[in-house]
């Protein structure tokens, strides 16, 4: 007598349903990645000490400050708000939101600060998983395109905001693993380094350098939220730091793995 077996359809369902889970990089990729990051930190601190990328430094800052103003406008729309403009120009930028209370505004100027850092250690993690990685990128150039671009009214922002895009449309289909770490380090430190080299920035009130158009985001921030503009420098610099750590401890990791005899 010959058997006849059936297969029970909902097992047969869940197995061909299985959960999403992001694949971690491979040992091989492990090692191109820990010389892609090593390397993107050698140039990026070369190109800020060496004085003759004065006028790159300048111009790359662009793309930063125009992170910097995305970072006040997101948490101007995160707290019932709306972003109503972001206009670069060659003396730094400003973003013009609306606001419930003068706490959000004190929010809204340290959030400035903290954008890029906290993107910085966002991405720094997705290096482990390609398929994150290349996803972080895509949400980062829609967002830019669809809601950044249509708020830019100055010619300085609308190309900066138009090269984020195409760095990171870049970024999601070249094909090189290698490259693609590479660039993707090279904007993780960078987005770093721009905390602290456009006067704009963490220790504008510290050293005087006020920007024309208006008080420093850390004085802002001493006015909306009380204190000193030195406190909330310190607090910053506290949170870039833990952003920083964080960033390093993904590069730890990948070196582990790459070190790994499995």
């Amino acid at each position: 007598m010959r058997e006849v077996t059936t297969k029970d359809p909902g097992q047969s369902s869940k197995a061909r349903k299985r959960p999403f889970k992001p694949e971690l990089l491979s040992v091989k990729d492990a090692r191109k990645v820990t010389f892609a990051w090593v390397l993107a930190y050698f140039v990026v601190g070369f190109v800020l000490l060496d004085g003759h990328f004065t006028h790159f430094v300048s111009h790359a800052q662009d793309l930063f400050t125009m992170i910097h103003e995305m970072g006040h406008g997101l948490v101007a729309e995160i707290l019932g708000g709306d972003l109503l403009e972001i206009v670069i120009h060659d003396r730094g930028g400003y973003a013009s939101s609306t606001r419930s209370s003068e706490f959000d505004g004190g929010l809204i100027a340290g959030a400035g600060l903290l954008m890029a850092p906290f993107l910085g250690m966002i991405l720094s993690w997705t290096m482990l998983f390609p398929f994150l990685q290349r996803l972080a990128w895509f949400i980062l150039g829609a967002g830019t395109f669809l809601w950044a671009f249509p708020a830019c009214r100055s010619l300085e922002a609308t190309i900066s905001s138009l090269v984020i895009v195409g760095i990171c449309g870049i970024l999601v289909v070249i094909r090189s693993k290698f490259l693609r770490q590479f660039l993707n380090a090279l904007m993780v430190s960078s987005m770093f380094a721009s905390a602290f080299v456009s006067k704009d920035y963490l220790f504008a009130s510290m050293t005087g350098l006020v920007p024309e158009n208006g008080d420093a985001d850390v004085q802002a921030m001493a006015n909306s939220l009380g204190g000193s503009a030195l406190m909330w420098s310190i607090v910053l610099l506290f949170c870039i730091g833990f952003f920083a750590l964080l960033s390093l401890m993904s590069v730890y990791v990948a070196l582990k793995r790459a070190v790994d005899d499995d």
